[in-house]
């Protein structure tokens, strides 16, 4: 007996052994079967997405690339993680491990692991090759069993634009590691619908679509993501993740072109977490090209923002509603752009710290718009632009606290280079500001009430006034600031305009220079300045500060050196560099010798008039009573007049071929010495290239006498740039058929001669010659163009000024005549802040092309029209007008023929020739 038992039991064994072996070979023929269709459908994968997105086929190729690194990465990770959990499986009896050939058989064991009898903590699915493509979704609730962790071994789930995923119910828990899945479709939450807590590892999504979080919904539950990567996913909301009121937690995840309306990434309510996270190229066509925070609390740190944007509002992030808090701190944002707030817009509380934010554009505040609080520390904001206002920040009836920042190379097209405070409160401490630039206010313009404390202002500019800061009607405070070589038309510093209450103290202001009126400051308003220092190295007898409103004064010291020497006994004429209406007792020194007072004329400036008997550097000294101003000029007299730079005998060129022209021209730019050259032209000549006047050493002023020849562009070629310094003299000249409609950069505007110097222009003729601004010429800049007695015929502009487009300094226009020139201004446009006379000029037929809207001459700027004779007639003249006004026009003796003749008034207007 005993030995039949022992012979049963070998038998036992020997079967058993044979079974395990033939289940080894299944299981081996089984595995690579499946091996070679998962590389398949990874193939398909790759074609899928191509064929899926072919408008953005680049943009898909660098999401791949990204995928690869992070499905590499994710490949020595997960195989640990299984090792590991294998390890695990093999000590407890309290999980469930299931390896998994296909999504009908995940689907399954997980059904099974829910209704099994027996009591386990996890449950395990360790992905092997087969057909994942979703058929039905799972639903991970109504079990013992709380945990489900899904490692995906980079196998490709596809809802194939149908299936959702996963609902996961509250109290519930899944994990997914390296996970990819694409194509998935739901109303909420096409991946996941969270209600429980979920985390997520090394796992890529692509492709997917909801109403409400285009891949995840979270309920209310907690979400975290760790080293995953979400590209091209749509949804109304959210085109990622939708979090409602609840928790989640993203780290060194990766964000690529998705899209939604709100929320070009994320839509949240609740609390929301980014860890060095990349977002890059997502798109919200409504408000929050990245992250819409409606009501919740965002929190961004060590992150970057590259290239996205929104059509509304926050190019980056929209912080939506009064209790919605937003901290961002460490993070980049680069060349984001929106309508309104190309990075961020804030309707609640929102902090920036240690931050750079560069490139990035918008209409209104190239960087923030904002409604409510926010707080700005440590951040440099570079090369940040707006169409409109505020290049950095514009600030709508909110509050902006800004300290220990940098603000370098922002500009605004029209006004606030830095910032734009339309009726709020902008409070900015221990600040840099560096080369930002505007029309108004190189730095701010400020409608409500700004301050600006212990900070530094370097090199800005306004075009128009301000270089610095422009007050419009708003309460502006400057304390211990540092000013220096700052620029504008008008006031270099500040622009305090009527009803504008400006205080200044302990400012020091450096070198400041304006066109016109004060080099610093220009005061219609009410205000004080105490205790500032004001200095100029190269001063040229020019109005430093400028009040014609009574604003209090104490203790304002102004030091100036004078470089133009004046002469031993010659009467001179001194004056002071303030012109201030409420002033008088104004008392002059030379050293401490009392030599009298200054008068003021009708003007306001206070002047007196000296002569030295000894030569050498002398202190002419200015105090006005009561210690309001106490101004010292260093200024130094010498035996003779002031020399200047020796001119030698002149230089005559003759001209009779455009290569001549182009010879003159070098050899004038290596000049020596400073010679008086003129060019004579012999010859009709026909231009192959465009001549340069400008980076000529010593002559700065060439003469062209064109004895009536015609200089031809041959409708092609544009004729000559004058660049700045530099000064051109024409003279019966006839330019014709120039042609610079393709030209790169400014010089595509125009036609024949384009202007930042001086030029002036002698009984010649401009006809027939085209551009897209300034048909016959531009100027622009600093720009100044005198014109006497020229023709200017069926000239041609592509958009402004079939004639004349003017944004420089100066134009002045005599004894000129008008003709056929066209444009969607026909003749003359006057651009913003400009300046243009036009004196007995005649003005006759326009071109009948149809343009929608049509003006012969347009005004933005200052123009007065006198004496001038308009025999301006064309056909459907209905729906056109003669003259437009915007700004300021004085319109005196005028004769208007013809039968266009209205004139639109949308500024100021004075007129006598009605």
């Amino acid at each position: 007996m005993k030995h039949n038992k022992q012979i049963f039991f070998l038998i036992t064994i020997i079967i058993l052994i044979l079974t395990l072996t033939s289940i080894n070979a299944v299981n081996d023929t089984d595995t690579t079967t499946t091996l070679t269709k998962d590389t398949t459908t990874n193939t398909a994968d790759i074609a899928d997405v191509k064929t899926n997105t072919q408008s953005n086929e680049k943009k898909i190729e660098k999401i791949q690339n990204n995928n690869e690194k992070i499905i590499e990465k994710t490949q020595n990770k997960t195989t640990k993680t299984i090792q590991n959990n294998k390890n695990t499986t093999n000590k407890t009896a309290k999980t469930y491990s299931q390896y998994t050939y296909g999504y009908q058989d995940l689907y399954n064991k997980v059904q099974k692991a829910k209704t099994g009898t027996f009591y386990r903590n996890d449950v395990y699915m360790y992905l092997e090759s087969g057909n994942y493509n979703i058929t039905q979704p799972i639903y991970w609730g109504n079990s013992t069993t709380r945990i489900l962790k899904i490692y995906g071994n980079n196998h490709l789930l596809d809802g194939n634009n149908y299936q959702n995923f996963i609902t996961v119910e509250k109290g519930y828990s899944l994990e997914l590691i390296g996970f990819k899945i694409r194509c998935t479709n739901a109303q909420r939450g096409s991946v996941i619908y969270n209600k429980g807590t979920v985390s997520i590892y090394n796992s890529i999504f692509l492709n997917s679509t909801a109403t409400n979080g285009g891949v995840i919904y979270n309920d209310g539950g907690t979400l975290n993501i760790y080293e995953s990567s979400f590209s091209n996913n749509y949804a109304t909301n959210g085109a990622c993740i939708y979090n409602n009121r609840g928790n989640v937690y993203a780290e060194d995840t990766y964000y690529s072109f998705n899209r939604a309306m709100r929320g070009g990434v994320s839509y949240s309510t609740g609390s929301y977490t980014l860890r060095n996270t990349t977002s890059k190229n997502n798109y919200a066509s409504v408000n929050g090209g990245v992250n819409y925070n409606d009501g919740g609390n965002l929190l961004i740190s060590n992150s970057k923002f590259l290239n996205n944007e929104a059509y509304n509002y926050g190019g980056v992030n929209y912080n939506n509603k009064y209790m919605a808090n937003l901290n961002i701190t460490s993070s980049q944002a680069t060349n984001n752009q929106a309508g309104n707030g190309g990075v961020n817009a804030n309707y609640g509380s929102m902090m920036i710290q240690s931050c750079d934010m560069n490139n990035n554009y918008a209409t209104r505040g190239g960087v923030n718009y904002n409604f409510k609080i926010l707080e700005i520390k440590k951040t440099t904001f570079k090369n940040n632009q707006v169409s409109t206002n505020g290049a950095v920040n514009y600030n709508d009836k909110g509050k902006i606290t800004i300290s220990d920042c940098t603000n370098r190379e922002n500009i605004a097209s029209a006004n606030g280079g830095v910032n734009y405070n339309n009726v709020g409160r902008i409070n900015t401490y221990y600040t840099k500001h560096i080369n930002n630039k505007a029309t108004r206010g190189g730095v701010n313009y400020n409608t409500g009430i700004t301050t600006l404390d212990y900070s530094s202002l370097t090199n800005n500019y306004a075009s128009a006034n301000g270089g610095v800061n422009y007050n419009d009607k708003g309460t502006l405070s400057l304390n211990n600031v540092n000013s220096t070589d700052n620029s504008a038309y008008r006031a270099a510093n500040t622009y305090n305009n009527k009803n504008g209450i400006f205080y200044a103290y302990y400012l020091t202001s450096k070198n400041e220079k304006a066109d016109i009126d004060a080099d610093i400051i220009v005061n219609y308003g009410t205000g004080s300045l105490s205790y500032n220092k004001f200095i100029q190295t190269n001063y040229k007898n020019s109005i430093l500060i400028l009040s014609k409103n009574s604003i209090e004064k104490e203790h304002n010291i102004i030091n100036l050196t004078n470089n133009t020497k004046i002469t031993k006994g010659v009467t001179t004429t001194f004056k002071s560099p303030v012109i201030d209406t409420y002033t008088s007792d104004i008392n002059i020194y030379i050293g401490s010798d009392h030599i009298g007072e200054l008068t003021k004329n009708s003007k306001g400036t206070a002047q007196t008039t000296y002569k030295f008997t000894t030569t050498g550097l002398k202190s002419f000294n200015i105090y006005y009573r009561g210690d309001l101003y106490d101004i010292y000029i260093n200024q130094e007299v010498v035996l003779s007049g002031p020399s200047s730079t020796p001119i030698s005998s002149s230089q005559s060129y003759n001209v009779y071929s455009y290569s001549d022209l182009l010879n003159a021209f070098r050899s004038i730019k290596s000049s020596s010495s400073n010679k008086e050259c003129v060019i004579n032209i012999y010859k009709d000549l026909k231009i192959t290239t465009m001549v340069i006047w400008g980076d000529s050493y010593n002559v700065k002023k060439v003469t062209i006498k064109g004895n009536n020849h015609v200089i031809n562009g041959q409708n092609k070629y544009k004729f000559i740039s004058v660049k700045s310094g530099h000064t051109l003299n024409l003279e019966n000249v006839n330019i014709q058929n120039c042609n610079c409609v393709n030209y790169a950069g400014s010089e595509n505007n125009g036609g024949a001669i384009s202007n930042k110097g001086i030029l002036n222009i002698k009984n010649s003729a401009f006809k027939n010659n085209k551009a897209n601004y300034g048909g016959a010429i531009l100027n622009y800049d600093q720009g100044l163009i005198t014109i006497t007695g020229t023709t200017f015929t069926t000239n041609e502009a592509t958009m402004h000024a079939g004639a004349i487009y003017n944004n420089g300094k100066k134009l002045n226009i005599t004894s000129s005549t008008f003709t056929g020139n066209d444009g969607l201004t026909a003749d003359i446009y006057n651009q913003d802040e400009c300046i243009a006379y036009i004196t007995s000029s005649t003005f006759k037929t326009l071109s009948n092309k149809n343009y929608n809207f049509y003006y012969d001459i347009l005004n933005l700027g200052y123009i007065e029209l006198n004496n001038n004779l308009f025999q301006v007639s064309r056909s459907n003249y209905y729906y056109y007008d003669l003259i437009y006004n915007d700004r300021t026009a004085y319109l005196l003796s005028n004769t208007y023929t013809g039968n266009l003749k209205t004139i639109v008034n949308d500024g100021y207007m004075d007129r006598n020739d009605r």
